[in-house]
């Protein structure tokens, strides 16, 4: 037994104050270090049940990007000039992966919960507190500010480092380990993780379409940060294309004909076929191609005609439209037979709210694609993308509940959302928005950096793509009702879907265990 559990049991026997019955953290000296999963959430100040959350091995497929963090908590009187080396994993045969990226976690404050819903909601919000999420690189120089490395840790304070491995194409399978060492002036700790690389490759060019919106974008760094992500951003410049699909994995980019705006409920009308396709004649040629003509217009009524002319003009000059919408069964022919909308993209509340969805959603998918997609979600239990929510929500969606639904894709409404100081604050104007919502990346410049770095919620939406992947690759093999099968425990459906990392990581395996079975 614990101590602590020790101590409240004999504080209640024998009818000790609950006060008096805290339990201080024993003194040690210098740092000590947990290996911990990318998938957990580190307190500041926790300290009780960091032991027993200690991870020791990740897996991963070639090409698949795996993480762990290496939590440093200081003793009582901090440390001071903290530096980390992770080495490179390597196999008893002496092949060595990349170096790891390294990433201090820096915590933001969450001034308000985000929409928690009823008692019985399984996936409300964690409330207000202390969040480790954005990613400080190594290498960024830091401002007096918000200093980079080394670094000081407070007294009874955690520190986490977010250890992101790469496993190339070339990469034999089998087990590998790495040594990491924390060193400071007041001590050393050092300790081991080991990674089994198992004998199959995810695609370079993700099988998941996307399409994330960056706003104000002035750079191609935003570009690289999520191409580097396994997603895809809206617009990439035509000048960009060849290269994004060769070397980054680009595989969907919007032609940018604009229908309408989502307020008023009103769609102009389409360009013509020739205008469509002069600007289609600049695009790389072997992308998903296709026209984000309307956002969220479920709600507007008479609009039934102008969506099929969008879709015909479309159609004509060889361009499939996507709307945000739960399908419609008025719109599955544009009066050529063709399915007015090629790429529904809804959201699980939408799903949930609509009437006879599944049968709808199996009469689309005959004609049409579909994606999903999250933002300002209120109903219970659906995934969620505030600061504050479990972390399992920016993975389970696009993973394994888009597989669960045979969905090809998912979209996101802006990246970059951000406040004047958007390194201390990531409350969002709007009172009944969650804390980050709309704001994937932190821009650079407080940190000395001309790009943005990410936050530890864009590398749990990266899981969920590389989830995507174990999916379509057995898909691939003929074995969908395997995978369904599979998949079921941890993504039931859109409200019952599990928030345990060890049971994902758990059917991750199992997959992976298919897919390696001769």
């Amino acid at each position: 037994m614990k101590l602590t559990a020790f101590i409240f049991i004999l504080c209640l026997l024998i009818l000790l104050p609950l006060a008096a019955c805290v339990v201080l953290e024993p003194d040690f000296v210098g740092p000590k270090t947990w290996t911990i999963s990318s998938m957990d959430r580190v307190a500041r100040g926790e300290w009780e049940t960091l032991d027993t959350r200690v991870l020791s091995k990740i897996s991963a497929a070639r090409n698949e990007y795996e993480a762990f963090q290496l939590n440093i908590r200081a003793p009582k009187g901090g440390l001071s000039n903290v530096q980390v080396t992770v080495s490179a994993f390597q196999n008893d045969s002496g092949y060595s992966l990349p170096e790891a990226e390294l990433f201090r976690e820096h915590y933001v404050y969450v001034d308000r919960g985000g929409f928690a819903g009823s008692p019985m909601n399984h996936n409300r919000a964690l409330g207000a507190g202390w969040y480790a999420d954005a990613l400080i690189p190594f290498d960024a120089p830091g401002t007096p500010e918000i200093p980079s490395y080394p670094f000081k840790v407070e007294g009874r304070q955690n520190q986490p480092i977010w250890v992101d491995v790469y496993v190339p194409d070339d990469a034999p399978a089998g087990i590998y380990t790495s040594r990491y060492t924390v060193e400071s002036a007041e001590g050393t700790s050092t300790g081991t993780m080991s990674l089994e690389v198992w004998d199959f490759s995810l695609p370079k060019t993700p099988s998941l379409e996307s399409s994330f919106l960056i706003w104000d974008e002035k750079t191609p760094e935003m570009r690289d940060l999520l191409l580097k992500h396994k997603i895809m951003p809206r617009n990439t410049p035509e000048e960009e294309q060849a290269d994004r699909v060769s070397n980054d994995g680009l595989n969907a980019v919007d032609l940018r004909f604009w229908a309408h705006t989502d307020i008023d409920c009103q769609l102009g009308n389409p360009p013509s076929v020739a205008e469509i396709k002069a600007r289609l004649a600049g695009y790389k040629q072997d992308l998903l191609v296709y026209n984000y003509s309307a956002d969220e217009i479920d709600r507007c009524t008479g609009l039934t005609e102008k969506v099929k002319a969008w879709g015909r003009t479309l159609h004509e000059a060889g361009v499939p439209q996507l709307i945000v919408m739960f399908p419609q069964p008025q719109l599955f022919d544009d009066g050529t037979g063709r399915s007015a909308v090629d790429i529904w993209v809804f959201s699980p509340e939408l799903y949930v709210k609509a009437k006879n969805a599944q049968n709808i959603l199996d009469e689309a998918l005959k004609i049409s694609d579909a994606w999903s997609y999250t933002a300002l979600m209120e109903l219970d239990d659906i995934p969620k993308w505030g600061i504050d929510f479990m972390p399992m929500n920016y993975r389970i969606m696009q993973g394994f509940l888009n597989q669960r639904y045979d969905l090809s894709g998912f979209l996101y409404w802006r990246v970059n959302l951000w406040q004047r100081d958007p390194w201390r604050d990531v409350t969002q104007n709007e009172d009944t928005w969650p804390a980050g919502e709309g704001m994937l990346v932190y821009p650079g410049e407080q940190i000395g950096l001309s790009e943005p770095v990410p936050s530890m919620r864009l590398k749990w939406i990266r899981e969920g793509v590389e989830d995507f992947e174990y999916g379509q690759l057995l898909r691939e093999e003929g074995k969908e009702s395997q995978l369904k099968q599979l998949i079921t425990p941890a993504a039931k459906d859109w409200r019952s879907w599990s928030k345990d990392p060890q049971e994902i990581e758990s059917v991750r395996e199992t997959l992976a265990k298919a897919l390696m079975q001769k």
